[in-house]
This record gives C-alpha cells, sequence and structure tokens, in this order.
C-alpha cells in the first residue's frame, strides 16, 4: 500500500493511541492528527484534508450520524470508515446513510481496519476516474 493519511476521531484517547500505534506498524500510513470531539474533527478535516478519517461513532458533540454527514459535505474527496462498538445492521445502514463509505467494529480493528483502507482508497480512486 503507498502512503496514505489518516485523521483519528474518537473520544476514547486510549483507543486514540492504540489505532495510532496499529496503523503505524502496518504500512506506510501518516497519521495526520487526532480528535476527540466532533467540533475538533471538523476543523481539523477541513485544515488537514485527510485522504481517510477513521471516525468513531460515539464521538462526543453532535450525533455521530450528523457529524459525518458534516465531514461528508465538508470534505467530500476523503474516505469516511466508521468505527462503531455497536455492529449492527441499522448502524452500519445509519453510517452509509450518512456519507460513509465503509463501516468496521471497534471490537475487530486489528482484522479488518487495514482491508478497509485499501477498499476505500480504491473506491476514492475509482471515484476520480469517472467524468463528472
Amino acid at each position: 500500500m503507498d502512503s496514505v493519511s489518516v485523521l483519528l476521531v474518537d473520544d476514547n484517547p486510549i483507543l486514540l493511541r492504540i489505532v495510532s500505534a496499529f496503523l503505524q506498524g502496518g504500512g506506510d500510513i501518516h497519521i495526520l492528527g487526532t480528535a476527540g470531539g466532533c467540533e475538533e474533527a471538523l476543523a481539523q478535516a477541513r485544515e488537514l484534508r485527510p485522504e481517510i478519517i477513521l471516525f468513531g461513532l460515539g464521538t462526543r458533540g453532535v450525533t455521530g450520524f450528523e457529524a459525518i454527514s458534516r465531514l461528508r459535505s465538508l470534505v467530500p474527496a476523503s474516505g469516511i470508515i466508521v468505527l462503531g462498538l455497536f455492529d449492527t445492521n441499522g448502524y452500519r445502514q445509519a453510517a452509509m446513510e450518512a456519507g460513509a463509505d465503509d463501516f468496521i467494529s471497534k471490537a475487530t480493528i486489528s482484522s479488518d481496519l487495514l482491508p478497509a483502507i485499501s477498499r476505500v482508497r480504491e473506491s476514492l480512486r475509482l471515484r476520480e476516474k469517472q467524468p463528472g
């Protein structure tokens, strides 16, 4: 995988550290920043323009689904992967309807996160190639 820039968003600082360490050991991934809340995430996304945003669904501030929608509008070229504590079809569907590109459970980060990043990156590349 060639270099990918990532913004990590979650209100749990321990999870942010764990995911950051995992990603830095898992390939050529550059962590641009971390955010603990929705407003901070929006500000950093606007400034940093990451390729991928990893968004913890329980993040404090506005509802997670509203934040996803705002991120999608603010940085439409960024991929958004939701990290959900509750992995149900309802949460997955709501995240996708809000504008997420993918959804993985926080419980399966070690096995599912890197493949999700690859899938979303490929989707972004295909999106760029389409006329419009």
